[in-house]
């Protein structure tokens, strides 16, 4: 009998000690990053944004430039960090990508040319809007979404034009008052991210799906 190594098809990113972490007041960079970058509290960093990709671009340099981020090192620490307080307000997915959980915050960077690193954030649901105020306006926007109810609980993920769904005879005998969603315009994206913010969902409700997905589960059968 021969031995054959055990493989995995899916490994946790943030298994790399290389990793960028997004916290609710600091975007850290790992001591294992820290030295494969080749930076040190002596650099600064210059932000550059995706909207649409939900991405980050991270040039790092010496130069005191407008608008750069000064790097900081925790005390008896040798990662780096910058405070991320201004970026938060201006970048809106970012902010809601630091509310996930633990090492859900972690990415795994892709080095670009030079000093420049790139991030891709998974869309967040950084967006929101109130079920009346969706009723009277005109939103053109497609993505993922998920509706909630007046107890904050999550009813129903879905993915597709955000209003037209919403607009369905069925939805208006649920039980929700908010939407959350991330404009994607790639219909493959949308149903990637939907896949995934539905597993994550059962993950954390011991496989349970969200009450109208359920639902729509029953009836497809």
């Amino acid at each position: 009998m021969a031995y054959e190594k055990v493989t995995f098809k899916s490994q946790l990113k943030t298994d790399n000690p290389s990793f960028i972490s997004i916290t609710k007041s600091h975007i850290r960079f790992s001591s294992i990053f820290v030295k494969i970058a080749k930076i040190g509290p002596e650099f600064k960093v210059i932000i550059h944004k995706d909207n649409q990709e939900h991405k980050l671009k991270f040039e790092f340099t010496k130069n005191i430039v407008e608008d750069c981020l000064t790097l900081t090192q925790p005390k008896n620490k040798t990662n780096l960090q910058i405070s991320a307080v201004k970026l938060y307000n201006e970048i809106n997915w970012l902010r809601s990508f630091a509310n996930n959980d633990g090492k859900e915050r972690r990415i795994i960077p892709t080095k670009l040319t030079g000093l420049n690193w790139e991030i891709s954030l998974r869309p967040s649901f950084e967006n929101f809007i109130s079920r009346v105020d969706l009723s009277k306006k005109v939103l053109k926007i497609k993505g993922i979404y998920r509706y909630k109810n007046y107890s904050g609980d999550i009813i129903y993920i879905g993915k597709g034009d955000v209003r037209l769904r919403f607009q369905e005879p069925q939805r208006k005998l649920w039980d929700f008052d908010l939407i959350e969603y991330s404009e994607i315009k790639d219909e493959n994206d949308q149903l990637k991210w939907e896949s995934y913010w539905i597993e994550e969902f059962k993950k954390r409700n011991n496989g349970k799906l969200p009450k109208h997905n359920e639902i729509k589960g029953r009836k497809l059968k």
